[in-house]
This record gives C-alpha cells, sequence and structure tokens, in this order.
C-alpha cells in the first residue's frame, strides 16, 4: 500500500507534495479551490491572479461586506450600540439638550426594535417603532406625541445609523432615510395675554428660589433660551455699555446681546449667591441666575397651574420676548436677531416674531407722529415698563426676607 506523501506549506496559499508538485488551496467565499502545478513560479501565479479577480469583483466584495456571522450579529444589536451611542456622543460636554436626547434614546431602548440585531433593521421596522411612539404604546411614554417631537426621535435614529456607520465602521445602511417623516406641528403664536405676566410673577414670587421670579422677568426682556440663561455669569456681564456675552449658544456660536433698560434693572437689583467651595471658604457663585433647570420648571408649572392658565410654555417666552422687541422697540429684523441669536430671518419670522395686528396697526398711526411725539411715547413705555419691574422685584426681595425670618425664628 502506497504511503500517503505529507504535504508542507512553502508560500501562502502554497503546499508541497513532493518534488515537483505544488499544490494551491484558497477558499472562496465558502467553497474551496484547489489546483495543482509542477512547479512553484506557476503556482504563485495562479494564486496572486485568483486573489488579484477576488479583489477587483465588485459582486463579490458585496457579498463578502454582506456576509455576517451569527456571533457577530447577536455582540452588535440596536440596544448595544445606542448604549455605546449614549456614553460616547451623548455625553459630549459641547453638544446641546444632552438630557432631552438621553430620554429620546432611553425610550428607544424599550421597544423591541433594541433587541433586533442592528443589521437586520428594516424601514418597516422604523415605521413600526414611529407609529408606536406617536401613538404613545411605548413602555415608559407619557402618552402620545406630537408630529414634531417624532420627527426628533427620527433625526435622533439617522444619526445614530450615521455614527455607527462612519465613526465605528459597522457596514449598515440607514433604514431612517427610506421611510416618510412626520409633518412637523404648526409654528406655535402663543403669547401673553390679559394679566397672565401678573399672575405668573405673583406664582413666582412665593417659590422657593429667590431666582425664579427675576429669571423669568429677564428671559421676556433679553429673549434668551432657557439654557443660555442657566449659564449666564457675572464675569460676562458689562453693566457700563449695557451689555452681556453668552459663550456658548445653541447654535455653537458665541453671541453679545444688548441689554433692555428693563433688563439692566434686574441684573442691578439682583442680590449675588455665595457658595462654600471644596475648601470650606466662602466664595460669590460665578452664575447670575443660581437655579437650576428643574427648580425653574418647577416653579413655572406650578404659577401655571395655580392660575388656571392652559397651552403656555417656558419657551413660549423666548416668543414674547422677541416680539416685543419689534413691538416696543421697533427694532428691525436683523437687530432683533443679533439679540435672539437667529442665524436666518426665515425661522426668527416663522417661530418666534408674532407681533399683534393691533400693534402692527399702531406703528402705522406712529408714521404720521413727530420724531418728538414717538420718542415722548417710547419713554413713556420704558419707564412703565421699567416701574412694572421694580415694584414686582422690591415685594418679592422684601416678602422673601420676611420668610426667611419667620423660618429662623421658628426655628429657634
Amino acid at each position: 500500500m502506497a504511503s500517503r506523501t505529507k504535504s508542507k506549506k512553502v508560500d501562502r496559499n502554497i503546499y508541497a507534495r513532493g518534488d515537483d508538485s505544488y499544490q494551491v488551496k484558497m477558499k472562496n467565499g465558502d467553497t474551496w479551490t484547489t489546483e495543482t502545478f509542477s512547479t512553484l513560479e506557476e503556482a504563485r501565479a495562479f494564486r496572486d491572479t485568483k486573489r488579484s479577480r477576488a479583489a477587483l469583483d465588485p459582486t463579490k466584495r458585496q457579498v463578502l461586506k454582506a456576509r455576517i456571522t451569527k456571533r457577530d450579529a447577536k455582540a452588535q444589536t440596536v440596544a448595544i450600540l445606542l448604549e455605546r451611542y449614549k456614553a460616547e456622543v451623548l455625553t459630549d460636554p459641547e453638544r446641546k439638550g444632552g438630557v432631552k436626547e438621553y430620554s429620546r434614546v432611553d425610550v428607544i431602548l424599550r421597544h423591541p426594535i433594541a433587541q433586533q440585531s442592528v443589521f437586520s433593521v428594516t424601514p418597516d421596522d422604523v415605521d413600526t417603532l414611529m407609529d408606536d411612539l406617536r401613538a404613545g404604546r411605548v413602555t415608559g411614554q407619557k402618552g402620545p406625541i406630537s408630529g414634531s417631537t417624532l420627527l426628533r426621535y427620527t433625526a435622533r435614529l439617522s444619526h445614530f445609523f450615521k455614527v455607527a456607520r462612519s465613526r465605528w465602521k459597522v457596514q449598515v445602511e440607514n433604514p431612517v432615510r427610506e421611510i416618510e417623516k412626520a409633518k412637523p406641528n404648526p409654528a406655535r403664536r402663543r403669547r401673553l395675554e390679559g394679566r397672565e405676566e401678573a399672575q405668573i410673577c405673583a406664582s413666582l414670587a412665593n417659590a422657593t428660589s429667590l431666582y425664579a421670579l427675576p429669571a423669568y422677568l429677564f428671559s421676556i426682556e433679553v429673549a434668551l433660551r432657557k439654557g443660555e440663561l442657566e449659564r449666564l455669569e457675572w464675569q460676562h456681564l458689562d453693566i457700563k455699555d449695557s451689555t452681556l456675552h453668552i459663550p456658548k449658544t445653541k447654535n455653537g456660536e458665541a453671541r453679545d446681546v444688548a441689554l433692555t433698560p428693563p433688563a439692566v434693572t434686574i441684573l442691578l437689583s439682583l442680590p449675588k449667591k455665595t457658595v462654600v467651595d471644596e475648601e470650606g471658604k466662602e466664595k460669590e457663585d460665578p452664575r447670575i441666575f443660581p437655579i437650576t433647570s428643574g427648580q425653574l420648571r418647577g416653579a413655572f408649572d406650578t404659577a401655571l397651574s395655580v392660575n388656571a392658565i392652559s397651552n403656555l410654555r417656558w419657551h413660549d417666552m423666548r416668543r414674547e420676548g422677541t416680539s416685543r422687541l419689534f413691538e416696543d422697540y421697533e427694532l428691525d429684523p436683523i437687530s432683533v436677531s443679533e439679540v435672539t441669536g437667529h442665524k436666518t430671518l426665515q425661522v426668527l419670522k416663522a417661530h418666534y416674531s408674532k407681533p399683534r395686528a393691533k400693534s402692527l396697526a399702531a406703528r402705522m398711526r406712529r408714521t404720521q407722529q413727530t420724531t418728538a411725539e414717538k420718542q415722548d411715547r417710547e419713554a413713556l413705555l420704558l419707564a412703565q415698563r421699567c416701574e412694572f419691574v421694580e415694584a414686582v422685584l422690591k415685594d418679592h426681595y422684601d416678602s422673601h426676607v420676611d420668610r426667611t425670618r419667620t423660618r429662623k425664628k421658628s426655628k429657634d
């Protein structure tokens, strides 16, 4: 019985089977190719030709990229990569709105789509997720959501797939691109009506934090975003020129804000808070309004509830302030956008500038007035607003001192 010749590897994919026999063994996908040659040079030429053809074959490249093992699919579920997305992307200190984005990702994590392999998610799966979100069927949702909110979920999920592909090199298509997007809500027009401002001020005067009321009044005067308001620092205030520097804004650019006279009045009356540092030493709090987002929202929501005010949000105060810059100060759109920080006049007009018709009519009538008459009117309006702000804040600070004294006496 002839003995079996042992093969010896002499090069990549090439085995010697004797003095004049060289076998090439290569795997093409799931099949093996085996050829035998009498010289090593012929074997190498055959191997290299096969490899170059495979590299140049676009169909084969696509097949190889698309083929994943069960273990790989299991290790890259939507849930696992979403957790990575939260840790690496949403924790970026330069990102704005991180808390809201965290909560949206957490809602998606509670949906069955999170348990799928990221490679198997189809546009139909995304549509199912969006239908469930819209109807409020996902665990932890407070209820149905609007078209605009649904668009934010869509944008977040789309960005997740984009990061997975571009940053983490996960060879997956973005199924969100192929779904029909929800329609955004009509632009809000809600503004303060009647005595609503006075009612809200009266309620905020009773809030736990001393800074809830002045923060509310200041946000209207300068049309600031809530996030910008919370990050304001005394070092960025130039009270002499009535300007305030905001280093970080939503659109990523710093801006200088011109302060209205009532806004200056608010800042001049505002007591600075003292805090204790890590070494136990007292120092001035660098923040102008040392109040948390939760405290501010809680105090505002309580004021709305106590006064039975409906369909009003804190962000509506930005619209109120923007509209007043047009109505009371008669600034042009470019000047208003410098105060509010809007990059385009289209967004300014569509969402934030909602002058009342009667105010526009009054402005038309004033075109017949002399310069002196206009100046007298503007001075009167400004004086009235400053008097209102001064009176509200004086009562607020006085009552806060009285409450503090009462609490101290009760403790003693």
